[in-house]
């Protein structure tokens, strides 16, 4: 009787739960909308600032506009999301982690991400607050070398995250490799059991 009573009270809290979340969700988006800067760019704007420093002498400009994001946030963001679109589109619910040589390759995207950004970040500091003059950068930075390490890094990014949001998603996901060009020739690999007792 008492496990039976619970269940109804789960189910009912999973109910208000189903449409108290969307609608709640809904009304921030409203609400930013509403709040945020006018125009498509000023919202871009807004969304830049949540994620970016947005430093102007190290974000691309389009008419003497500086772009959202920075040259380096630029190549991550985007090349993440092309990444991530990429692999849904071939990949499907594919979970498997890359194989050893592509996970070196993208070491070395990481590897040349934090290089690169501690010898702008070096420089950046040279350049305001003074006093570490004595200190060599390895180059002079400049926005195109941020935007393809950036880039890097966001392709190792989204290499790494669509496995492992496949597997948090999905019941069963596929471990085998692509034969044929179908996903019904790959072998489903069940999640691992849960520990909850229902």
């Amino acid at each position: 009787m008492g496990q039976m009573q619970t269940q109804t009270q789960t189910s009912k809290f999973e109910t208000i739960a189903s449409w108290i979340v969307p609608i709640a969700a809904l009304a921030a988006v409203i609400a930013w909308f509403i709040i945020a800067p006018e125009g498509a760019l000023g919202k871009l704007d807004a969304i830049g600032y949540a994620v970016c420093h947005r430093i102007d002498e190290r974000s691309f400009q389009i008419n003497d506009r500086q772009l959202p994001l920075c040259a380096r946030c630029t190549g991550e963001f985007y090349a993440a999301g092309i990444a991530l679109i990429f692999q849904a589109v071939v990949s499907g619910r594919r979970s498997k982690l890359p194989s050893r040589g592509i996970l070196a390759m993208l070491v070395l995207f990481f590897l040349a991400f934090g290089i690169d950004g501690s010898n702008s970040y070096l420089y950046l500091l040279k350049q305001t607050s003074g006093g570490l003059e004595q200190i060599p950068n390895l180059y002079i930075p400049n926005n195109t070398l941020r935007l393809f390490t950036g880039s890097g890094m966001g392709i190792a990014l989204a290499a790494i995250l669509f496995p492992v949001v496949n597997q948090t998603l999905w019941h069963s996901w596929i471990t085998a490799p692509r034969s044929n060009g179908s996903n019904s020739a790959s072998s489903p690999r069940s999640s691992p059991p849960s520990t909850c007792s229902s």
